[in-house]
């Protein structure tokens, strides 16, 4: 039976995904603002195209941030530099502000904790209690500030049943019921420790987090002071590519700092999301599939050769899939953590220990993260085939007065996935490793 390429394709660039997506979120950050008038900018401050002589400008199709293609360098002036430098001199001297003032308040809470623990024989009881000032600040952090919605739901869900169980308890024993749920009562230490571990999680992202701005500040600052040139990147917004309005950033070229958007700097320096990708092949040699059809008797399905480039990044793709396993090993580290306390600290002992509320929830957690690693292998698979696979597929209209409104994408043949789209990369190319 023929294949039928048409209906049968992965698209993972909907405008859904498009709008939820890092790229977007970006571009709305850099987007809003006061509106500037725009001026005539001088010749020196024009964009370059790219050299052809060897030089630190990428070539311009194989370089993408926020979903705009690079465009070429722009030589900052000479006070444009120096106001550029003390910003960022200005963000690190903040920033180490705030970071020591944050270290000397967790450590003296922590301390503080510890030492109301220490009366009781137990050194893990103190170690624990100076362990859950940074697990709670954690906590609130994933409640107030956490970017995934799912994530933040975990943590007020978490914090509510804790503070729902002992007010139904109370109300009960008001009322002259009793104790609603003894057993259950009973599992509170256990849910507070799991709560405390998923805190302790959201701190070490956060802390790594900060570690990578703090390195990308000083390479800014040092590529500043050797260099004055930025890369310029644009074109139409990704989820509108017919756009008239055409948004540009700038962004440094070691350190990836933004360093203005369309609406002038940010207020806030931030890390871009810089993809190098393989360069689009528009003029590549296509031939017709023998036997595959499309569903649109409009649209032709034909193939081309894939090449070095394109092979490369696939087998990377399907390799940063493999190696993403730390969910996984944190998620089955936190569950002999909980059981450590759980026996040690309170006390739990056979099937209420195996079984307590707390280890049933990392044992979900485990399990979710195994299934999610699974999937993930399955589909380094199928990469990895793709990237074997001698040429990739190609829909387009089969008449030239239909070519405006009819699709014209790229398709890997194994996965199915999406490739490019009109030129474009497809939206999961362009998120960062292991997002």
């Amino acid at each position: 039976m023929a294949p039928s390429w048409a209906g049968d394709v992965r698209r993972t660039d909907t405008p859904r995904t498009r709008a939820t997506g890092r790229h977007d979120r970006i571009m709305r950050a850099t987007c809003t603002g006061p509106k500037r008038p725009v001026r005539a900018a001088p010749a020196a401050a024009m964009v370059r195209p790219v050299p052809a002589a060897p030089s630190t400008a990428p070539s311009s199709a194989d370089l993408w941030c926020a979903g705009l293609a690079f465009q070429g360098t722009r030589a900052l002036p000479e006070p444009e530099r120096r106001a550029l430098s003390a910003r960022l001199e200005r963000a690190r001297r903040r920033l180490r502000a705030v970071d020591l003032a944050a270290a000397a308040l967790v450590l003296g809470a922590s301390g503080a904790a510890a030492w109301i623990a220490a009366p009781r024989p137990n050194v893990l009881a103190a170690v624990w209690a100076a362990l859950l000032v940074p697990a709670w600040a954690g906590v609130a952090f994933g409640i107030v500030g956490g970017t995934a919605p799912g994530r933040r739901w975990a943590f007020a869900g978490g914090v509510l049943l804790l503070l729902a169980i002992p007010a139904a308890e109370v109300a009960a024993d008001r009322l002259g019921l009793g104790s609603l749920a003894p057993s259950f009562a009973g599992q509170l230490p256990s849910l507070y420790t799991a709560l405390s571990l998923l805190g302790l999680f959201e701190v070490a992202g956060r802390i790594a987090a900060r570690v990578r701005f703090r390195r990308a500040l000083a390479t800014a600052r040092d590529e500043l002071a050797a260099s004055n040139e930025v890369w310029v990147f644009g074109g139409p917004p990704p989820a509108i590519p017919r756009a008239a309005e055409r948004p540009r950033i700038e962004v440094l070229p070691r350190s990836h700092l933004f360093v203005r958007g369309p609406s002038g700097p940010p207020r806030w320096f931030s890390i871009a999301p810089v993809r190098r990708l393989a360069p689009a092949q528009p003029f590549a040699l296509r031939v017709p599939i023998p036997g595959a059809r499309a569903q649109d008797p409009q649209l032709r399905v034909h193939r081309r050769s894939l090449s070095p480039a394109e092979r490369s990044e696939i087998a990377g793709q399907a390799g940063r899939l493999r190696r993403h396993l730390w969910p996984v090993l944190a998620a089955y580290t936190a569950c002999a953590v909980q059981l450590a306390i759980d026996a040690l600290l309170w006390g739990h002992r056979g099937r209420a220990l195996w079984f307590s509320a707390g280890a049933t929830f990392w044992y979900a957690m485990a399990a979710a993260a195994s299934l999610v690693y699974a999937g993930r292998l399955r589909a380094a698979g199928r990469l990895a085939q793709d990237a074997g696979h001698p040429w990739m597929v190609t829909i387009d209209a089969a008449d030239a007065a239909v070519a405006e409104r009819a699709p014209h994408m790229e398709v890997l043949p194994v996965s199915r996935l999406i490739w490019t789209e009109r030129g474009r990369p497809a939206a999961w190319r362009l998120q960062p490793p292991g997002g």
